[in-house]
């Protein structure tokens, strides 16, 4: 307006750029891959109406795909809370052979305190179970789909292709084998855009980068209670006894100890 003496609107001057500029066709894309053993991506699928044992259920799939190699493990449970959120963790895991060095979440709030992304404050008991099985929480920013797009992409995948609304269960241990099994061989078919191979290929190269199970793997609790440390740094619970870090323990004087000086 003030160069040209222009004076009609801002929406009139887009109008004419979208008429005589369009946009290109075809938008270069540059595909950015995530070296293997770096990362995995999870998150929650919602299925309802599910028919288990004669009975319709609301199930949850826990959903984790490795970024590299595109290899992904499905493991269902029936809620969403803490001890749903690391079993599942662990059984992924399992199925995935190894541990990453980062797996990229959303905001749950079975891992979120509060907040979102990278400024979010993760939960006590997530933060315990990653820094014991050695890998880095990576909180996506808010009200973004595209930083866990991989995850996205296999949880509408599965929608067509492993969608256990299809078929009646006997047990839910019954579902989990048929979509092992399922997953095994779509593995074995699909493509890994990052190398070229099957993804079965692909990830059996990935696994000698992920980080080794433990022999045992930290077992979810619900049960929490507050004990007195006993002088002797020991804490009573269920009718055990359990020894407590010096630093962490109560000691208690019974007689005052002079000062010297």
């Amino acid at each position: 307006m003030a160069e040209h003496g222009y004076d009609g609107s801002l929406r009139s001057v887009q109008r004419f750029w979208a008429k005589h500029y369009p946009a290109p066709a075809i938008r270069a894309r540059r595909r950015v891959e995530t070296p293997p053993g770096v990362q995995a991506q999870a998150d929650w699928a919602h299925f309802p109406q599910v028919v288990i044992d004669g009975e319709a259920k609301n199930l949850i799939a826990s959903k984790m795909v490795l970024s590299h190699s595109r290899k992904n493990a499905i493991v269902w449970s029936e809620s969403k809370d803490m001890l749903s959120w690391l079993g599942c963790h662990s059984e992924a895991f399992r199925r995935l052979g190894g541990v990453p060095a980062t797996v990229r979440i959303d905001n749950e709030k079975t891992a979120m305190v509060r907040g979102a992304g990278a400024w979010g404050i993760i939960n006590k008991s997530y933060r315990r179970y990653a820094m014991t099985l050695h890998f880095h929480v990576d909180a996506c920013p808010p009200r973004q789909p595209q930083c866990k797009g991989k995850i996205e992409r296999r949880v509408r995948d599965q929608r067509f292709a492993i969608d256990p609304r299809r078929y009646p269960w006997s047990s839910l241990e019954d579902l989990q084998q048929w979509t092992d099994a399922q997953l095994t061989a779509r593995s074995n078919q699909l493509i890994c855009p990052a190398t070229g191979l099957t993804v079965a290929e692909s990830w059996a190269a990935e696994r000698r980068k992920l980080t080794p199970l433990p022999e045992v793997l930290p077992e979810p609790f619900d049960d929490v209670g507050v004990r007195m440390v006993g002088i002797d740094c020991l804490v009573a619970f269920e009718g055990r006894q359990y020894s407590v870090p010096f630093a962490q323990g109560w000691i208690r004087i019974d007689e005052p100890v002079a000062a010297k000086g």
